[in-house]
């Protein structure tokens, strides 16, 4: 990164925001706790996630942070669909999904899945939120609730959705911003004015800005914006799909000001690539980084079933530094994952290096990584971004000499491994 950041943190001091910074959810005034202290455990907690490496109380210099795709997620399958992907996230002093989509039963087991796998927090302002009404969108955020997940992007009420969630993680305030495109009309979004509406967050430039303005008042180190783009999906599953122009000047609006840290982005149905903007970063789109179950798998928007490329999926590992400027982004790095027949999401490399995987499965595996490591860097190197960790042992056979996104292969083999 070099030091395009640092005249960037220099004048967030010489900012003065004169806005209220009104609600704060999931915050405290010692930053320490979450407000609902009878109810959960010090945030981060210490065990059954991300932040059981360190304790609670004791502060850092150093954070990771991991980001998801879209989850989509059924009552009976969550904790298969999710459990393999435990190993990364155990490795984060913050876990973020986006979502979750509950595509059938009821929310609370999918939301007790996300918390065993490791999950603190989820960006909930997405297409299916919006969709909802206000009982099972309701459902949904008292299941996370009860779950002691927090979360941000849609509301119960007017006064939940003018609350800010802010995550403190060992010294650190992190404020988390969700916002959807999702199905709006351009009269629509007109209409709303980036306001929340049917209680989502809409996906509007100006009222981000205004969030995190908020924010930074509230003593926000870190603003991380999680974007639902709502599509267009790819017209041709196999193939690349580059950001699309609405992606790009949101990004350029909002990481061209000092508010905003990182912009993290889903719901375009595919991974997209990274991008350095304003010394900043920008990942476009990290597909559906779940499928429901065997037989759902490649149903998700923009994808047709069955093709090779729905499979594909990442994690976003995001290396947080304090400074003597204050807390920045160091860098990025990802894990790229495939979903298994049965609904499992499987991190690749770690799949590639256990014996006992398949040769069917390992040809799959091989040719999935090629797809995201070609999609991530679709617009080109990005420095300080990288694969967490390449695989010690590829497959040789004829899948892995697929080129990069070209997805022929058939996405019907064997659903075990080992």
């Amino acid at each position: 990164m070099g030091f395009g950041l640092y005249p960037d943190i220099l004048s967030r001091h010489l900012l003065t925001v004169g806005s209220d910074p009104g609600g704060i959810r999931a915050t405290h005034p010692d930053a320490t706790t979450h407000p609902d202290a009878t109810a959960r455990s010090a945030w981060p907690p210490s065990t059954g996630g991300p932040s059981g490496g360190r304790a609670p109380d004791r502060e850092a210099t150093e954070l990771t942070l991991i980001f998801s795709g879209g989850l989509l997620l059924t009552a009976a399958a969550a904790g298969a669909t999710l459990a393999p992907l435990g190993s990364l996230l155990s490795s984060a002093d913050l876990a973020v999904c986006q979502g979750p989509v509950i595509l059938t039963g009821a929310p609370e087991p999918a939301a007790e899945a996300l918390r065993r796998a490791g999950f603190d927090a989820c960006a909930t302002a997405t297409g299916h939120t919006a969709q909802l009404g206000d009982a099972d969108r309701s459902s949904l955020l008292d299941a996370l609730d009860g779950a002691s997940i927090t979360h941000s992007g849609a509301a119960r009420d007017r006064a939940e959705a003018g609350a800010l969630t802010m995550l403190p993680v060992h010294g650190a305030q992190i404020a988390l911003l969700s916002a959807t495109d999702a199905g709006q009309s351009a009269t629509a979004r007109g209409a709303t004015g980036g306001d929340t509406d049917g209680g989502v967050d809409r996906l509007d430039p100006a009222r981000i800005l205004q969030d995190a303005a908020r924010a930074r008042d509230a003593g926000a180190d870190l603003v991380i914006a999680s974007l639902d783009w709502g599509g267009p999906p790819p017209t041709e599953p196999a193939a690349s799909t580059p950001p699309t122009e609405r992606q790009r000047l949101t990004a350029r609006e909002l990481l061209g000001s000092p508010l905003i840290d990182l912009v993290v982005g889903s719901g375009s149905g595919a991974v997209q690539p990274f991008e350095a903007v304003n010394g900043k970063y920008v990942a476009y789109g990290m597909s559906a980084a779940t499928a429901s179950a065997a037989g759902t798998r490649g149903s998700t928007p923009g994808n047709t079933p069955d093709s090779a490329r729905s499979r594909d999926g990442l994690l976003l590992h995001v290396l947080v530094r304090n400074t003597g400027l204050g807390w920045m982004i160091a860098g990025l790095t990802y894990s790229p994952t495939w979903t298994r027949d049965d609904g499992a999401v499987l991190p690749v490399a770690d799949a590639l290096d256990d014996p006992g995987t398949a040769l069917g499965v390992r040809s799959e595996l091989t040719a999935s990584w090629l797809r995201t490591v070609a999609a991530v860097t679709g617009l080109g190197p990005v420095d300080g971004t990288r694969p967490d960790r390449a695989p010690r042992h590829f497959d040789t056979g004829p899948a892995s000499a697929v080129p990069p996104g070209d997805g022929t292969t058939n996405g019907t083999t064997n659903g075990t491994t080992g």
